[in-house]
């Protein structure tokens, strides 16, 4: 027998103890006084209790997780128990018995549903009391938002006894919402005074859970928050995720990520069509120019993993570019196909030497001086290099019949 169904069989039997000693109770004094046989009196208890059973099992009552138990669960035993004595007391009424059983057992009923109610409250405050003492590391958490998302994400860190997360407040601009209290946690506001309305807390992490705002909005709100001692997170949206917890519940906090750079964006990111891009790369000799620069450095990276026939690193600056060679040989191995070559693109000839050696079909050209301030002061050299430079490397490349030719910057100085 697993162990949730243990459980859950030690649950059964705590209610049937229930109904059995409280409507035993109720009828004690029918008993001694002997308007009652023993034998009826087991028989009809009996009866309650198979009534109660017959639709706690049907509700699958039993197979809850208490611990994690909402409003939801309660109202599903308390339907159970409401349901199965309206049978019994069918079963009486069409009998014929005295009304007695009913009203008694009525009693019995309310009683014990109380203390099936009491007991489980009792428990899953005491596993979330016995959690938070067993777990140090909880960090104290503010959430921004007082809205669905983040009251949802508040419940399921109540919830999460052994979390990370343990909330400490919420924070929204709504007037109406300040001062309260959701799920026994206070809200506080405005959103543009958190420094100052965390600043004498042990918060050490913030939570955005707020999605329907605008990017504008949210960078702001971000700006706000860089400038506390708290770690900044993100609740991704809601509707996307899809992870359960332990009791089967779909998870918001599986979502939660670190502040990204698309965050703070005034539009959505592009997307990369990686089938269209490896159709592009894959079985073409590739030729990088400026391979060992900051953007060209990254090209031949992503190049590399898309599987090229050939991939030929081209640059001046050999530091940088030996350091490439060796990061591509790590990540790949020796055998992968790469070739280096230490060249001007402003060398015609050089160029040509390369070119008729390798034959590149696709040609990036990422070699240039990009530093605007420092050409401002040397306006020849960046002739020399952005302008001459790139009409070389287009020319050869047309001369030795590249298929494509990428001019990867539009924007160099």
């Amino acid at each position: 027998m697993s162990r949730s169904r243990y459980r859950g069989l030690v649950v059964l039997l705590m209610d049937v103890c229930l109904i059995f000693f409280f409507n035993f109770a109720m009828f004690f004094s029918y008993l001694t006084d002997g308007n009652i046989q023993l034998y009826n009196l087991v028989m009809h208890i009996g009866l309650l209790t198979v009534c109660v059973l017959v639709f706690q099992l049907w509700f699958k009552t039993y197979d809850t997780l208490w611990r994690y138990a909402e409003s939801q669960e309660y109202l599903t035993l308390l339907k159970g128990m409401g349901c199965g004595f309206l049978l019994y007391s069918a079963v009486n009424i069409i009998l014929g018995t005295s009304f007695i059983w009913i009203s008694e057992a009525l009693k019995g009923t309310a009683l014990a549903l109380i203390n099936m109610l009491t007991i489980r409250f009792l428990y899953r405050a005491y596993r979330r009391k016995v959690a938070n003492v067993g777990t140090g590391a909880q960090r104290y958490t503010a959430i921004i938002g007082a809205g669905s998302a983040g009251v949802a994400l508040l419940g399921e860190l109540n919830d999460n006894v052994y979390g990370t997360y343990k909330p400490y407040c919420l924070i929204d601009d709504s007037r109406e919402k300040q001062r309260k209290r959701i799920h026994g946690v206070s809200v506080i506001g405005p959103i543009d005074n958190t420094v100052e309305l965390l600043a004498n807390t042990p918060v050490t992490d913030i939570i955005l859970a707020i999605n329907n705002t605008t990017t504008e909005r949210k960078r702001e709100i971000l700006d706000i928050c860089a400038n506390t001692r708290c770690r900044v997170h993100i609740l991704g949206d809601p509707v996307t995720q899809v992870e359960g917890d332990a009791s089967g519940k779909k998870s918001l906090s599986s979502g939660m990520r670190e502040v990204q750079i698309e965050d703070l964006l005034g539009r959505e990111p592009i997307k990369l069509d990686n089938q269209r891009v490896n159709e592009f790369v894959r079985g073409k000799v590739v030729l990088v120019t400026g391979g060992g620069g900051s953007i060209g450095s990254e090209l031949c990276r992503q190049i590399a993993a898309q599987g090229p026939k050939r991939l030929i690193i081209l640059d001046i600056a050999e530091n940088t570019t030996y350091e490439l060679q060796n990061d591509i040989v790590h990540l790949y191995g020796r055998d992968f196909p790469l070739s280096v070559e230490i060249a001007s693109v402003r060398d015609k000839a050089r160029m040509e030497q390369i070119f008729a050696k390798y034959r590149p079909q696709l040609v990036l050209h990422a070699a240039a001086h990009k530093h605007v301030p420092l050409m401002e002061d040397c306006p020849g050299e960046a002739i020399k290099n952005n302008v001459f430079g790139t009409y070389n490397a287009a020319c050869t490349a047309r001369e030795f019949g590249a298929e494509k030719f990428v001019l990867i910057s539009t924007d160099k100085a």
